[in-house]
């Protein structure tokens, strides 16, 4: 379990109209903080794996983690090695959705962990950018269509497509993954060797 010291929020919300209109939330507390404004139709209706948009919808949320501080709240979470001490870092994320002039809607969530800095065992680590993560979805006369990009040193990925069919490319350095993420938290398996080359389809009837 996380152990919150202080927890703040802010912000403006009102009903009228058959919308929801968000101003200026933000949400503090030890070790993260967050932003949003959205305007939402009301009532609101859940998006689906088939439209995964809040019809009609405009919003844009993003914060950031500390990450050392997360690790010293909820230390399940990061499940560092006994002998690494997590000294800086930032997981920054984003979710937005926007409305064409047609109303067609198009969606974007990110996640970038950044400028990691930690003590193993005595000797002063570094991993700078070690990860980011993008996946898209819009709509438009062609349907729905989504995307995915994950990089990293270890690693460059990308899919895309509908939901009923699409394509996975990409490559992961297995021993790099193994070296680098081994330094900060404790991985499931001893050794990974090797590199994966994907080329992968998908297609659901």
């Amino acid at each position: 379990p996380a152990h919150i010291e202080f927890i703040s929020a802010s912000g403006r919300a009102a009903l009228s109209d058959a919308l929801l209109r968000v101003e200026g939330a933000q949400l503090s507390c030890d070790f993260a903080q967050a932003g949003a404004t959205a305007t939402i139709p009301w009532p609101i209706e859940i998006p689906t794996l088939q439209d995964p948009f809040l019809k009609g919808s405009v919003v844009d949320a993003r914060g950031s983690v500390d990450l050392p501080k997360l690790a010293q709240a909820a230390q399940s979470l990061l499940p560092l090695r006994d002998d690494t001490r997590l000294m800086a870092g930032q997981a920054q994320f984003a979710i937005t959705q926007q409305l064409d002039p047609q109303g067609a809607p198009s969606s974007r969530a990110s996640l970038e962990l950044s400028g990691l800095q930690a003590v193993a065992s005595g000797q002063q680590i570094s991993w700078n950018d070690p990860l980011k993560v993008e996946v898209t979805a819009n709509r438009s006369a062609a349907g729905l269509q989504v995307g995915a990009i994950a990089s990293a040193e270890f690693c460059n990925l990308t899919a895309g497509g509908t939901i009923e069919a699409g394509q996975l490319a990409g490559n992961v350095d297995l021993d790099l993954l193994q070296k680098r993420a081994s330094e900060y938290i404790e991985l499931p398996v001893s050794t990974m060797t090797g590199n994966a080359n994907l080329n992968a389809t998908w297609h659901m009837t």
